[in-house]
């Protein structure tokens, strides 16, 4: 009786964590929860606070698409912008898109923007996208749920977690990289 209350306890906090959490708690070897005392809602915060380049910081951009609305991510570097034209490639119903607010982001993942993680995005996006130059790093620091806080995890494991497809949507903003 005692392993099953114990069980039972394990399952409700399971049930209280975030997608996120959760996938870091079931994969501690492959995606690390790094908590800071500041909010680091930019690349440029991030990469300060870890004191690395900017271009091994990811960010996730919720962006609604066609009519009726729907929603994909777009998982890109730091330094990086999506690249519209490509964008607008993946598919024909791409052609009207906007970034989404931060209110339909967060119903969306369940996450604020500036903290939005690469995984564990929830299932109301229709698709995620990782572009291409994100595999230039075997380890890359995305949002870790909160402004305060990053993870650390591989290329393949966001793709892999989140079933991606990986394409080339993104310029870079750096003036120092070619294209």
């Amino acid at each position: 009786l005692s392993s099953f209350k114990e069980f039972l306890s394990a399952e409700k906090k399971m049930a209280a964590l975030t997608p996120l959490q959760s996938l870091v708690r079931i994969h501690p070897e492959k995606i690390q929860y790094l908590p800071f005392e500041q909010e680091m809602p930019t690349t440029a915060d991030a990469a300060r606070v870890l004191q690395i380049a900017e271009s091994r910081i990811i960010k996730t951009c919720i962006i609604s698409v066609g009519k009726p609305k729907t929603f994909v991510a777009a998982i890109l570097r730091g330094v990086d912008r999506i690249d519209w034209k490509k964008f607008e490639n993946l598919s024909p119903g791409y052609k009207k898109h906007s970034f989404a607010s931060s209110e339909e982001a967060l119903k969306i993942t369940g996450y604020q923007t500036g903290g939005t993680p690469p995984i564990g995005l929830g299932d109301q996006l229709a698709q995620v996208y990782v572009d291409a130059r994100v595999f230039e790093q075997d380890e890359v620091y995305g949002g870790g749920g909160e402004k305060h806080s990053l993870i650390r995890i591989s290329p393949s494991m966001i793709q892999e977690l989140n079933q991606a497809l990986v394409c080339h949507i993104s310029i870079t903003a750096d003036p120092n990289e070619k294209q």
